[in-house]
């Protein structure tokens, strides 16, 4: 398999070398997300190759369009559920269901991904960490995104509403409620130590 990610660029006459050189390369996986330049390479190629997706859950619109059904998925790592549904859809051609999916969910966590370059690692770590997950801290010099203290926050703490993060009532959708209290919300106090009737943690799990 080759990944093809930032100077590994090629154009669509070395990919076809390349698949006539090399008989045991059996797949392509992008990372340029750039579909017309991939469209290119799969039209010259055809099934010589299995075709991947490999610029994330955002690009699976982009993706399935031109005929990919293959894609890898940070999302799959907290809520595997969400990328069959994004697979789904876009599979069957359901743009209606593919939209919401991507307004309520996928947009706006790759937004917070696209904030500082390195955030496309830790983020998924923080969801990872405050879902009870094995997150754990980035690898310099990746950076944290979350305030001190949400390391500390369980499932248990989840589902007994008593967190200790910060719960803003007034945002209008539980999608930017979720938003909130993984990426910005401060620490009101420790986890565990007081309940606060707070559903956001309910949908974290959902």
């Amino acid at each position: 398999l080759v990944y093809s990610r930032d100077w590994v660029n090629p154009s669509a006459n070395f990919v076809q070398k390349l698949a006539d050189a090399v008989p045991n390369l059996i797949a392509w996986k992008d990372g340029q997300a750039d579909t017309r330049r991939y469209q290119i390479i799969m039209d010259k190629v055809g099934d010589r190759l299995h075709w991947i997706g490999g610029a994330g859950d955002d690009a699976v619109p982009a993706y399935y369009s031109i005929g990919i059904r293959t894609y890898t998925s940070s999302i799959a790592v907290i809520r595997p559920g969400l990328s069959l549904q994004l697979h789904n859809a876009a599979s069957a051609g359901d743009r209606d269901t593919l939209a919401r999916l991507m307004r309520d969910y996928v947009t706006p966590l790759y937004a917070m991904r696209a904030r500082r370059k390195g955030y496309e690692v830790s983020a998924m770590k923080t969801c990872a960490d405050i879902l009870g997950l094995a997150g754990g801290p980035c690898r310099p010099p990746l950076p944290d995104v979350k305030p001190e203290g949400k390391r500390d926050v369980t499932v248990r703490h989840l589902i007994s509403m008593n967190t200790g993060v910060h719960n803003n009532a007034q945002l209008p959708t539980m999608e930017k409620r979720f938003s909130y209290s993984m990426f910005e919300a401060p620490m009101d106090h420790k986890p565990g130590a007081h309940w606060d009737y707070n559903n956001t943690g309910l949908a974290l799990l959902a």
